[in-house]
């Protein structure tokens, strides 16, 4: 099995967890720093962002990116060639997709969604841009939702 250290959550010299079999994109990291009460995560993903950025987002604990106060801190610690200490305990692993999915479907009704689409009759049409978010739409409506592509 291959595993892909994409995205690393981080709890602040506790314990380190990253995703193997394939990272989720950066929504369901968020969901899950807060899910999981971490004091936040770094997330390396290909985005919108300038190429300076190198891919990096940094999560607080809200879920949300950090403001660039604590942007900026983190550049001079950078800067200055501080190495934090690594955490403490063994590297595990966590789905991040299935409670993102599951909290989703608590605030929209995807059943009824999934229904109307089908009933509809409407072919679906997903550019993920070849991202961690393919085929998240099919998870989140379930399989016999019609006709989505990707």
């Amino acid at each position: 099995m291959q595993i892909i250290i994409t995205y690393i959550a981080i709890q602040w010299r506790i314990q380190r967890e990253h995703m193997g079999d394939g990272p989720p994109p950066p929504p369901p990291m968020s969901w899950s720093v807060r899910q999981r009460r971490a004091r936040g995560a770094l997330v390396v993903t290909a985005s919108h962002n300038p190429p300076e950025w190198l891919g990096l987002k940094i999560k607080g604990p809200f879920g949300g990116s950090v403001d660039s106060a604590f942007t900026r801190r983190v550049e001079r610690r950078l800067q200055a060639g501080s190495v934090v200490p690594p955490g403490r305990g063994p590297i595990s692993r966590f789905d991040a997709w299935t409670p993102y999915l599951a909290g989703l479907s608590q605030l929209v009704d995807c059943r009824m969604l999934a229904q109307r689409l089908k009933h509809m009759g409407l072919q679906v049409l997903v550019d993920s841009m070849h991202g961690a978010a393919a085929g998240g739409l099919r998870r989140l409506l379930g399989p016999s939702t019609g006709e989505i592509r990707h």
